[in-house]
């Protein structure tokens, strides 16, 4: 975590980077070295250089090549539903007996916003691992993770709601439609739908903190699908209230 070392080991680590050369701890040879470093950092380097809290000149010599990796809140279904299976591909290699998740639970884990990012991801499932009831799947002994195996823990409790009716969902969208779901006088079908649409975009930014890509996912949409509907209805960039949208 390059965001963390002190700025005595920033002038150190940038010395080094510098002249190729240091000096063992307790001895006095200098000893020349061709190395490359490979750092990583969940912090952003340029608020801390402008605050002060990280050197210029170290940043540039590190940043030789860079790869921005996404958090897990802002990918795809799919990057989701692979590292799961990749984590419990290693749990069954470990412990001798596979595992598998139910449609049910890796539904929940894609409504949960993942904080912790791929080692909470990695913590829950390991849990669930050990709790699960061993099944048999397709002629062989799994151990299938369910969602109720999942709700056990607080952080995905809430991940995913009940499924509400259709009258439930209207009305808390589109109150003019009341609370029987009666249609009133006049009612146009085609301009409901394009304000429940709007709606639903508002609030998934909104629960998304802005974020285009965690509000696509939560939207069932691509995220350029998204961005062109926020452009077709007019509605404020994430990005220009000061929210950042990538």
């Amino acid at each position: 975590e390059i965001g963390d070392i002190s700025p005595k080991t920033q002038v150190t680590l940038l010395r080094v980077l510098q002249s190729g050369e240091l000096r063992r701890v307790g001895g006095t040879e200098v000893v020349r070295v061709d190395v490359r470093v490979i750092s990583a950092t969940h912090r952003d380097l340029d608020a801390m250089v402008q605050s002060g809290q990280f050197r210029l000149d170290l940043l540039y010599r590190l940043r030789g090549v860079e790869i921005n990796v996404p958090a897990l809140r802002e990918r795809g279904r799919a990057d989701l539903d692979a590292l799961s299976a990749h984590v419990l591909s290693r749990l069954g290699d470990e412990h001798g007996c596979a595992a598998t998740l139910e449609p049910a639970a890796a539904e929940l884990l894609a409504g949960y916003s993942w904080p912790g990012n791929v080692r909470e991801l990695e913590n829950v499932l390991r849990s669930a691992y050990f709790f699960a009831q061993e099944r048999l799947v397709r002629s062989v002994r799994q151990r299938v993770i369910t969602a109720e195996d999942l709700r056990t823990y607080t952080t995905l409790r809430h991940a995913v709601a009940e499924p509400q009716s259709f009258t439930e969902v209207v009305s808390t969208l589109d109150p003019t439609l009341g609370s029987t779901g009666a249609l009133p006088a006049g009612f146009d079908l085609n301009e409901t739908k394009r304000l429940i649409e709007i709606r639903c975009i508002e609030r998934a930014l909104e629960q998304a903190g802005g974020n285009i890509s965690h509000a696509a996912q939560l939207l069932g949409l691509k995220r350029p699908r998204l961005s062109q509907k926020i452009k077709e209805y007019g509605l404020k960039e994430p990005g220009s209230s000061g929210i950042d949208g990538e």
